[in-house]
């Protein structure tokens, strides 16, 4: 993922776990990630121009619109790039999620249900997560019939991490806009009234 998103996910993240909407200006934005002030310019300036962020006296800035970056983001995101591992599991999707060894983090479909506490969307048969696939465990059967599972594992960025076990779900959010299927659909339609809600 790109120094741009990763500006964009710390913005939706900030708002999702805190509420913030409010920067008085690129520094601080740019100290807590550790980039340089001119990136995080250069990343808000798509947001600015689609109206998502906006200017604030005396050099701040405000996101005024999550809807709007969140979906900027969305179609921005090429998952495909970080795919480090695709592999069919012969086990359900929740017993595939266990499993995953400790430095994982869990995003897509796995992610909403944690960050949710159950799942009240749909069933699902994809694990979307993040880490080494050199660490997955050996003993995962390959599918031949019955419960079987999709597992992706992507290559994190190295800011991920500062969200927890779980990825924000502004991140499942766009991971999922990026994952085909009805159950993808049906959860991202369950994140947009949670994730844009009035300030």
């Amino acid at each position: 993922m790109n120094h741009t998103e990763v500006v964009w996910r710390e913005l939706l993240a900030q708002e999702e776990s805190l509420g913030r909407r409010r920067y008085a200006n690129l520094a601080s934005v740019a100290a807590e990630l550790g980039l340089p002030v001119s990136t995080v310019h250069r990343a808000l300036q798509r947001p600015m121009a689609i109206g998502a962020v906006t200017r604030r006296p005396g050099g701040g800035f405000s996101l005024v619109d999550p809807l709007r970056l969140l979906l900027l983001w969305a179609g921005h995101r090429d998952t495909a790039g970080d795919l480090a591992l695709r592999r069919d599991i012969g086990a359900p999707a929740t017993e595939v999620e266990r499993q995953l060894p400790e430095g994982f983090l869990l995003s897509g479909f796995g992610a909403v249900v944690a960050r949710r506490g159950g799942n009240r969307v749909s069933d699902y048969d994809r694990v979307v997560c993040y880490g080494d696939p050199a660490d997955l465990p050996d003993a995962w059967p390959v599918a031949e019939g019955g419960d079987s599972t999709v597992l992706e594992v992507h290559t994190p960025d190295p800011w991920l991490g500062r969200y927890g076990p779980v990825v924000p779900l502004c991140q499942a959010f766009v991971d999922l806009f990026n994952t085909p299927g009805w159950p993808a659909a049906r959860f991202t339609e369950s994140l947009i009234g949670e994730l844009t809600r009035a300030a």
